[in-house]
C-alpha cells in the first residue's frame, strides 16, 4: 500500500472505530427516524411536510456540518494525542501527500456518516410518502457539504487545540444566526454549497422553497457547487501542506 493509502486507511480506522463516530451516526439518523415514524403513523402529507420543514433543515444546516467539522478538526488528532507527529513528518513522505491523505480521510468519514443520515431521511420519505426522488440529491448534497466543512477545519485542527469547539461556535454563531439574519454574512455560510447542489438535483420543489425562506437565497447548480467545493478543498489542502512544512508542530 502506498503512503497516501496507508495514511487514509489508518485515519479512517481511527475515526470509525471510536464511540464518537457511532454517536455522530446516531445523531445523523435522528431526522430519518422521526421522518419514518411520522410518515407511517400520520400519513404521506405529514411525512412530506416534515421532510420539507425539519429533516433537510436539520441535516444540512446542523448535523452534516457538525459531523464534518468534528472529522476535519480531528484528522491529525491521533498523531497529536499519541505524540507521533514527528514520526509522521520525519518519514520520507511529502507534506502535501500527508495533507491530501488527511483531507481525503476526513471527507470520506464525514461523507459516510452524514451521507447515511441523508440517505435514511430520503428513504424514510419514500416509505412514508411514496417520494423516492431525493436519494441522489441527498447523497450529493451531503458529500459536498462534508468536503467543504472538513477542508475548512483541516488546517485549524493541525494548529489549534480546540479546533472542534471553534468550528462548532462558528456553525452556531455565524451560520445559525448571522448568516440567516444579516444578509452580508450569507456568503460566509458553506452549507449553501451542499444545498445548491441539492436544489439542482431535487425534484421536491417545496424543500428548495423552504431552504430559501429560512436560510436565504439558494441558487440551484450542482456543477457550480462542485467547483466551489473543490476550490475550497484545494486551498485548504495547500494551507495545511504549507503549515506542515513551515511550522514546528512536533
Amino acid at each position: 500500500m502506498t503512503a497516501f493509502g496507508s495514511i487514509v486507511v489508518n485515519t479512517l480506522r481511527g475515526f470509525l472505530g471510536g464511540r464518537r463516530s457511532w454517536l455522530l451516526l446516531a445523531l445523523a439518523m435522528i431526522p430519518g427516524v422521526v421522518q419514518l415514524i411520522a410518515g407511517l403513523v400520520s400519513g404521506s402529507a405529514v411525512g412530506s411536510q416534515l421532510y420539507e420543514e425539519f429533516s433537510t433543515q436539520v441535516l444540512f444546516t446542523l448535523l452534516i456540518p457538525a459531523v464534518a467539522i468534528t472529522f476535519g478538526a480531528n484528522a491529525f488528532g491521533e498523531e497529536k494525542r499519541g505524540k507521533t507527529m514527528a514520526f509522521l513528518t520525519l518519514r520520507p513522505i511529502s507534506r502535501w501527500t500527508i495533507a491530501a491523505a488527511k483531507l481525503v480521510a476526513a471527507w470520506l468519514g464525514a461523507s459516510l456518516v452524514g451521507g447515511l443520515g441523508a440517505v435514511f431521511a430520503a428513504f424514510a420519505l419514500g416509505v412514508g410518502s411514496g417520494i423516492w426522488t431525493e436519494l441522489v440529491a441527498g447523497v450529493v448534497g451531503a458529500t459536498l457539504s462534508a468536503l467543504v466543512y472538513a477542508a475548512l477545519l483541516l488546517p485549524l485542527g493541525l494548529v489549534m487545540k480546540r479546533a472542534t469547539l471553534a468550528g462548532l461556535v462558528y456553525l452556531l454563531l455565524i451560520e445559525q444566526f448571522l448568516a440567516r439574519t444579516v444578509r452580508q454574512f450569507s456568503n460566509l455560510s458553506p452549507f449553501r454549497v451542499g444545498t445548491s447542489a441539492y436544489a439542482d438535483l431535487s425534484q421536491f420543489a417545496r424543500v428548495i422553497a423552504t431552504l430559501e425562506e429560512t436560510n436565504g437565497a439558494v441558487v440551484a447548480g450542482a456543477g457550480g457547487a462542485t467547483l466551489k467545493a473543490l476550490v475550497i478543498a484545494l486551498i485548504m489542502w495547500a494551507i495545511t501542506g504549507f503549515a506542515l512544512r513551515e511550522l514546528d508542530l512536533v
